[in-house]
């Protein structure tokens, strides 16, 4: 075998190596952020607990936002501040209306 065939052997395997380290990294991320968004689920529709859901949404929200924006470019910035704003409302919009119906319960 030639030189520059073990050398381009060399290149594909580490190449793919480290593209199978990234997708793992990607993979861990969206797993422990599934994980964190199905626990406030479990916490609001099981425990019947909204506002710790919420408590518990919030750092998983924050997570994800700093996940998007991470290498500060100015597109990322932009869709950080989408999610931020969208997830806000969102959380805002959940968190008083299980405030309300928690209170019309009682």
């Amino acid at each position: 075998m030639g030189m520059q065939k073990r050398e381009r052997l060399k290149s594909v395997i580490s190449g793919e190596a480290m593209h199978f380290g990234a997708l793992d990294s990607t993979t861990v991320r969206v797993a422990l952020l599934t994980g964190i968004f199905l626990l406030g689920y479990f916490e609001s529709a099981v425990l019947r607990m909204p506002n710790l859901a919420c408590v518990t949404w919030f750092p998983g929200f924050a997570a994800l936002i700093a996940w998007i924006a991470y290498p500060l470019t100015a597109y990322r910035i932009f869709m950080g501040a989408i999610v931020l704003v969208t997830g806000l409302a969102l959380m805002v919009t959940y968190c008083r209306r299980s405030r309300v119906r928690t209170t019309q319960s009682n």
